[in-house]
């Protein structure tokens, strides 16, 4: 998908959707952490930033949207990271620090 291409690396934004996971897990990301893809082994940069939502019916569990920083190729349809694709909507799951969550990526800038 980038091959032939001219573009160069550049730093993008990814933010990631989890919509079920427990509290004290996502009060447990702080910025700094490093990402990974869990499947691909494929480092996702640093998480810049995170905001947890709570279920209301205080289950212990919530929603969390996750803000990281990553170096890679803008490509024709989406991101590529160590020549991995990466596309708005796709789920995966991701590390951090020493938990994994299932997300998916709601934006790239």
């Amino acid at each position: 998908m980038t091959w032939g291409s001219k573009n160069k690396e550049a730093q993008f934004n990814i933010t990631y959707i989890c919509e079920d996971a427990p509290l004290d897990l996502l009060y447990g990301i702080k910025t700094g952490d490093k990402c990974a893809d869990s499947d691909k082994g494929v480092e996702l940069g640093t998480v810049s930033g995170c905001s947890v939502s709570p279920n209301p019916d205080n289950n212990g569990k919530g929603k969390v949207e996750i803000f990281t920083t990553v170096i890679g190729i803008r490509a024709e349809h989406g991101l590529s990271i160590n020549n991995n694709m990466y596309l708005k909507g796709k789920s995966i799951p991701l590390i951090i620090g020493d938990s994994v969550f299932n997300v998916y990526i709601s934006d790239i800038k």
